[in-house]
This record gives C-alpha cells, sequence and structure tokens, in this order.
C-alpha cells in the first residue's frame, strides 16, 4: 500500500491510490554522472614534486551508488582500476590516479581514457568518460655562455663580459 509496483519509465512519477481512496506521489531520481575534470591534464608523474597526480571530479544524482572507475590505455585495455564497487554520495566525488599501473609501476607516456560506471540502488547503470594525458618526460635545459674565463693557477675568474643564460623548454601545456 505504501510503495508503487512500477513507474512510467519517461516520467520517473507514479500515482497511486491506497486502500483509503487518497493518492500517494512517489519521485524517482535516475542516475546521472555530470560534471566530469581532470587536473592537471597533462600531469607528469616523474618524481619532481610536480603535476605528480590528477584528480578526477565528478557529480552524483543521487546518493548510495556502487561506482568503478578504470583507467584505460589508446588500445583501450584496462591498465588500472582505481575503485570498484565502491560506494559514492550524491553530489562532487574526487578520485586520484598517480599514474601508476596496475602492477604498481609508472604508466607510459601518452593519452589514457577514464571511464565512471555508476551503478544505482535501482539498477540504473551510467557510464561517463573523459582522458588524461600522462607525460614523464623531464624539461630540456639548455645552459649557454658566452665571454672569457681566466685562470691564473690559484683562481677561477670571468671578466665583466661573461654571461649566462639557462632556458628549460617543457612540451606540457595547460
Amino acid at each position: 500500500d505504501t510503495e508503487p509496483d512500477w513507474a512510467p519509465s519517461s516520467s520517473g512519477i507514479t500515482f497511486r491510490s491506497t486502500r483509503s481512496g487518497t493518492y500517494n506521489i512517489w519521485v524517482q531520481y535516475f542516475l546521472e554522472i555530470t560534471s566530469l575534470s581532470d587536473s592537471p591534464d597533462p600531469f607528469s608523474p616523474n618524481g619532481d614534486g610536480t603535476r605528480e597526480e590528477v584528480e578526477i571530479k565528478y557529480s552524483l544524482s543521487v546518493d548510495k551508488v556502487k561506482i568503478d572507475v578504470k583507467i584505460y590505455d589508446a588500445d583501450d585495455n584496462p591498465i588500472r582500476t582505481l575503485v570498484a564497487q565502491e560506494e559514492r554520495s550524491f553530489g562532487e566525488n574526487t578520485e586520484i590516479w598517480n599514474g601508476s599501473d596496475a602492477r604498481g609501476e609508472t604508466a607510459l607516456d601518452g593519452v589514457y581514457t577514464y571511464k565512471i560506471t555508476g551503478y544505482s540502488t535501482t539498477g540504473d547503470k551510467v557510464e561517463r568518460e573523459g582522458s588524461i594525458t600522462l607525460d614523464t618526460t623531464p624539461p630540456v635545459t639548455t645552459l649557454n655562455s658566452s665571454g672569457e674565463i681566466y685562470v691564473d693557477g690559484t683562481t677561477n675568474y670571468a671578466d665583466s663580459g661573461y654571461t649566462y643564460s639557462l632556458t628549460a623548454q617543457d612540451n606540457l601545456s595547460g
């Protein structure tokens, strides 16, 4: 008497009369995964302390959703499972990938796909995906100098016209 037997799939709303002649209204909320983002992208898990991991953010439209988050290589092979059937709540959620594969080794440089699959308590299944670039290549640095260095046997010194220039170039953008 207190719960509907079915709801029209297009509306998610059910009206049903109870034995007393009153009507109850049930509203079914459908699972959606929205506001998908990742940052920083590209990221660079190379041990230099900068851009070491990526945050994958998403929002859920309902509570108590079982979530899978998996990372796939360019050939759509799974290389890492970040989350397996873990419950997440309504609103914004964040998962973190440190760039490692299932063996714990840093994945190769390239573009990876992450897939977030949600399973609601009502049986809905929703999947969203995005891509991340992993780049562990360190920046190229060049040191240039000009001028003359004098050596007098005990001291090295440069004349006032001596200059240094250091250039660093990184292929990361963003």
